[in-house]
């Protein structure tokens, strides 16, 4: 089974709909399904209409799918899984505030070092968590071994658990943090095979940490594209496909420039 997860947080650029045809064009080559999955467990960023145009889209330039799903509708197992992460100990209440984290990322700042959280609710008792009427967020504890994988297109790499680090999976409204209901939909729909862009790569090992922590033995193979960059400043080119169709590009012609670009 493979997976396309646009956010509908904004337009569909061309990045997204590169990462749309390589999956399409593997389902086929593999024999496998192709399902939509809707990411749009982070409410305050979703734009009304947008997972329709989404939608649209995907059509205009004849990607198949078996099925539309939307991240949202599976948030009771996102919850129960980390209830089950909290009762084994691989996870913990976390009452840190968010002035509190500031103030430790601006010491990593000073240090010239990468932000990491420092462990201190991950200490507490469960009396004290008990006793504790503040509103928390749910952090899973930092692998104890590095994470290791192979990413079919870039080789293997190689993460220690203080890369990993121990990260937000509930919000403090108990909604998912993206990681964390990326992992868990891959798991509970099978996913056998991720394309998508590079930028997630060091989202990958705290996904694999995630399913580990779960039981979940399944092997997932990665292939992370290259950004497309915009020639004029370098940086990741987000032309929006709506905008492009709206000049007159051909669909056919933007779908044979992206597979060309791979």
């Amino acid at each position: 089974m493979l997976r396309f997860a646009p956010s509908p947080t904004g337009d569909m650029n061309i990045g997204n709909l590169r990462v749309a045809i390589f999956n399409y064009i593997m389902s086929k080559q593999l024999n496998e399904d192709l399902i939509i999955r809707i990411e749009d467990t982070d409410v305050e960023k979703n734009i009304e209409g947008k997972d329709k145009e989404i939608l649209e889209i995907l059509n205009l330039f004849s990607i198949e799918y078996k099925s539309v799903m939307h991240q949202s509708d599976s948030l009771k197992y996102h919850q129960k899984m980390a209830l089950q992460l909290m009762t084994q100990k691989k996870a913990y209440a976390c009452f840190c505030s968010d002035s509190k984290l500031d103030e430790l990322k601006e010491e990593s700042i000073k240090d010239g070092k990468p932000f990491k959280y420092d462990g201190f609710c991950e200490t507490l008792s469960d009396e004290t968590v008990l006793n504790t009427n503040a509103p928390f967020t749910v952090r899973i504890k930092k692998p104890e071994h590095n994470i290791k994988f192979t990413d079919l297109l870039k080789g293997d790499f190689d993460y220690a658990p203080f890369d990993v680090d121990s990260f937000i999976i509930l919000r403090q409204d108990k909604t998912p943090t993206y990681n964390y209901a990326c992992a868990v939909d891959d798991m509970i729909m099978d996913i056998s095979l991720v394309i998508r862009e590079e930028a997630h790569l060091s989202d990958t090992p705290k996904q694999i940490h995630i399913r580990e922590s779960l039981g979940y033995t399944k092997e997932i193979k990665y292939v992370h594209l290259p950004i497309i960059l915009n020639p004029l400043t370098g940086e990741n080119d987000t032309s929006s496909v709506k905008w492009l169709i709206d000049e007159g590009f051909l669909p056919s012609a933007i779908a044979n420039y992206l597979v060309l670009m791979g």
